[in-house]
């Protein structure tokens, strides 16, 4: 065997290379075609939006520390419900109301007990 054999390798051990290349790509390939597929579907974007803010609503209500704590629904999801209350400029009077409806914070009794 002379060394021509390894520096010149024949064409039909090229080819057949190729083929079973061709014919089973690598696992990486396949996950980027895969993914590939995936991001080019128009659909994905709006299906992973959704399903991103289920999970969060999921999230926050459920597994939250907070999720125990009462009050209004959509101040357990969102800091948005604040700024709207700040925005309206009742945010004294509807946390009056909460209170009265859920009880007093643990950060009202702290303030409000003797020293």
């Amino acid at each position: 065997m002379s060394f021509s054999f390894f520096l010149f390798p024949s064409k039909t051990t090229a080819t057949t290379t190729a083929d079973h290349t061709k014919k089973n790509p690598p696992a990486a390939g396949v996950a980027a075609m895969l993914l590939a597929a995936l991001l080019s579907n128009p659909l994905f974007y709006p299906i992973a939006l959704a399903a991103s803010a289920v999970g969060w609503v999921v999230h926050q209500r459920v597994y939250s520390p907070y999720a125990a704590i009462p009050g209004p629904f959509w101040a357990s999801i969102t800091r948005f419900w604040y700024l709207q209350r700040i925005n309206a400029k009742d945010m004294h009077r509807c946390t009056k109301e909460l209170h009265e409806k859920h009880g007093i914070c643990a950060d009202t009794e702290r303030e409000s007990e003797p020293d």
